[in-house]
């Protein structure tokens, strides 16, 4: 023990050991690596959750909605036919000015 003391008292490894970063060296490792660690771990549970990156099914958000009560199954029916037509017919498609103002320039 007094021997750790000595060292950590001399400011670590100062000897050329490690460059002289001493300690200093060993925490920037590790927490280098512990956030590499944290990365990798973020990214597989993410993929795991089938949150992949990519954006949710417009007809599955409706499903969820429904399925909650959010929405009446007239609603329901009425937003899933027109996603299907959008689908068929890309001319269909509102524009981001047309979407805002629900189609009533």
């Amino acid at each position: 023990m007094s021997a750790l003391v000595g060292v950590v008292a001399d400011g670590g490894f100062g000897d050329g050991h490690m460059g002289g970063w001493g300690w200093g060296a060993a925490v920037v490792m590790t927490a280098m690596m512990g956030g590499l660690g944290w990365i990798i771990w973020s990214m597989m549970r993410g993929a795991a959750s089938g949150r992949g990156g990519l954006p949710e099914d417009p007809v599955d958000v409706l499903r969820g909605r429904y399925a909650r009560g959010e929405i009446s199954t007239e609603e329901f029916e009425e937003r899933v036919q027109t996603i299907k037509r959008t689908r068929a017919d890309p001319v269909l498609t509102p524009t981001a000015g047309e979407a805002r103002s629900g189609g009533r320039d």
